[in-house]
């Protein structure tokens, strides 16, 4: 029983200094360079691509790890805020749903 402590202590112990030399030791500029490119090309080649419809984003539908959905939200569910200015100077945001235009005249504000 004492010489497998013993063996598991020598195991852990030169896998700790192994793994200590190899942190120790920096990249090269040379190194650095090829990662950031490997990073570049891994990102041109990632879908990044924001669907514009909904029929669009159910090809982005997954399932996640945990048991979950997920979906990219298409671009005509965003709102979309601007400001428009009164004759008398004041401004107003205005909030619209998706890429709508906003409306030129309203009513009254959304909350009155």
């Amino acid at each position: 029983m004492k010489g497998k402590a013993l063996l598991i202590l020598a195991g852990v112990t030169l896998a700790s200094g192994a793994m200590s030399a190899h942190a120790a030791k920096p990249l090269t500029v040379a190194e650095k360079q090829a990662a950031a490119q490997a990073v570049k090309q891994n990102h041109k080649r990632a879908n990044v691509l924001v669907p514009r419809t909904m029929a669009e984003a159910n090809g982005t539908l997954r399932q996640t790890p945990s048991g979950g959905k997920a979906i990219r939200v298409p671009t005509e569910l965003w709102n979309t805020l601007s400001v428009q200015k009164a004759a008398d100077g004041s401004l107003r945001m205005v909030e619209t749903d998706g890429t709508a235009t906003p409306a030129t005249t309203s009513e009254g504000l959304p909350n009155e």
